[in-house]
């Protein structure tokens, strides 16, 4: 028997090209002219993981893995088919969620009665509240890790997918609603269609990443508070000079109806 030498194959998922099946295999031919090869035991094991039939291709008392094709081209095609068979999979599941992730940014503390305070040594405004202490956002501020005051929110909607692979298991893809041609939302989803509208945006570098299933009245709540917020970056955008600032204190007018 003559040995060819070495052949590569690669099968990737087709949705996520970062998995994939690799093996590496000797070929040889045979003194009859058959091309064969015989796969490493551990490959075996592999595919066989999968709940992939191996069979002992046209030779009596040969172990799983052997393959033999009167051509090259025949004996690879074998070989890839079962790595392609490994790699399919069923979807399972599908729905839309909706995946949000806040950064809240603030150190201060409370009185009894309910007034903001800027720290804990405040005196000015009655006795505090030590049962609330300091209060911090979702970001923790202190001395050594200060941070500017501020409000961040990501929102945006998914659809996500559980896949079942042969060997059983599970894999979950998430796949983003997009602006740009994606038109998932259909004509009773408004809001669902205004969430998948938003642009340029991403998750707040401190912020943790959750989601919950879509609901119409959900994803109302989340564009009614990025409303809020994209109104309130307007208005401080209008008085960041100190000319302008300077009007709106001599008007009495506040950015935010202050509640004390």
């Amino acid at each position: 028997m003559a040995r060819l030498g070495k052949e590569r194959i690669i099968v990737r998922d087709k949705e996520d090209r970062s998995f994939y099946m690799e093996l590496e295999f000797v070929v040889n031919v045979s003194a009859d002219g058959y091309f064969t090869t015989t796969l490493k035991e551990e490959d075996v094991k592999t595919i066989q993981s999968f709940n992939v039939d191996l069979y002992s291709n046209g030779r009596r008392n040969s172990r799983k893995g052997f393959f033999q094709s009167k051509t090259k081209e025949g004996l690879l095609k074998e070989v890839r088919e079962v790595l392609e068979k490994c790699m399919s999979r069923t979807l399972i599941d599908e729905k839309i969620i909706l995946r949000y992730s806040f950064c809240t940014v603030a150190s201060f503390g409370f009185t009894l009665d309910g007034k903001i305070v800027p720290n804990m040594g405040w005196s000015l405004d009655g006795e505090l509240d030590q049962d609330l202490y300091w209060q911090n956002g979702t970001v923790n501020s202190h001395a050594t890790n200060r941070h500017a005051v501020g409000v961040q929110m990501y929102i945006k909607p998914f659809f996500k997918r559980t896949y079942k692979y042969l060997d059983d298991r599970e894999k979950v893809e998430y796949v983003e609603f997009t602006a740009f041609g994606g038109d998932a939302s259909k004509e009773n989803q408004y809001y669902l269609a205004w969430l998948e509208n938003i642009c340029s945006t991403k998750p707040p570098e401190h912020g943790k990443i959750q989601e919950i299933d879509y609901t119409e009245d959900r994803a109302k709540f989340f564009v009614n508070m990025f409303k809020s917020l994209c109104q309130l970056a307007h208005n401080i955008a209008n008085f960041t000079e100190p000319e302008n600032l300077t009007k709106l204190i001599e008007s009495g007018k506040y950015l935010m109806s202050p509640k004390q």
